[in-house]
């Protein structure tokens, strides 16, 4: 029996008429539909979206510190911006390519300010960061934290962050000439999610979940990650 160049048996396709038949049909449709078939093509090829790093922390003593002095949070507070700053930490203690083994405590810096509110002055960023020992501080100051925004039960937080060199008394990121002070990042839980709140037990289980989620995308400025899909209430906004 003779057999085709690429050793396959008449009328079956083999590897190289496959992709070669692939290759025309993918052709014919965008002839037929424009470029929409195209554009999925090659993206599957080239595996989903990615984003930079926004900053490259620098290597040394870091502290993550969460304010709510606004009262955002209406539950819990002090636990849940715990949650949030462990967060981040765990992030940038976990990977090899970030901080591991440089990471003060976040409930440490938590703690030192609130003890220092309660006693009535006010502590500085710059204050807290040298006390605690900390060289490079990254700021989270919380401006949202709702389970039902609009009355939709999807929990979202959002936080303005920046990052704070304390020996040098200036601010890394946002570099000092941007334009805003602070990067925006939001996150929220599957959507229906805040119905589940059906008690204070429930309630507060949601909001350390949305806790740590707000802390992965805090966590997500300083590696390069994939992007979500487009409409998901997550990210950065400059």
């Amino acid at each position: 029996m003779s057999m085709s160049p690429d050793h396959t048996m008449p009328g079956v396709l083999g590897r190289r008429g496959f992709l070669t038949a692939s290759l025309a049909a993918v052709g014919g449709l965008a002839a037929m539909g424009g470029c929409n078939v195209v554009a999925p093509v090659a993206a599957i090829i080239a595996g989903p979206p990615k984003r930079d790093a926004q900053f490259i922390l620098p290597k040394q003593r870091t502290v993550v510190f969460v304010d709510d002095r606004r009262g955002v949070i209406p539950l819990r507070s002090r636990q849940v911006r715990r949650r949030i700053g462990s967060s981040v930490t765990n992030v940038l203690n976990t990977r090899d390519d970030l901080l591991p083994g440089l990471m003060i405590d976040a409930g440490d810096a938590i703690a030192m300010a609130d003890a220092r509110d309660r006693g009535g002055g006010l502590m500085s960023l710059g204050q807290l960061g040298q006390e605690i020992g900390a060289e490079v501080l990254i700021a989270v100051r919380v401006d949202a934290f709702t389970l039902r925004p609009g009355g939709e039960p999807l929990p979202t937080a959002q936080a303005a962050v920046w990052i704070l060199d304390i020996p040098g008394r200036t601010r890394l990121f946002p570099p000092m000439d941007a334009r805003e002070p602070a990067v925006t990042v939001t996150a929220s839980l599957d959507m229906g999610t805040g119905q589940d709140a059906r008690n204070e037990s429930a309630t507060i289980e949601l909001f350390f979940a949305l806790a740590d989620a707000l802390g992965v995308e805090i966590g997500k400025l300083f590696y390069r990650h994939e992007i979500k899909e487009v409409g998901a209430r997550l990210g950065v906004r400059e």
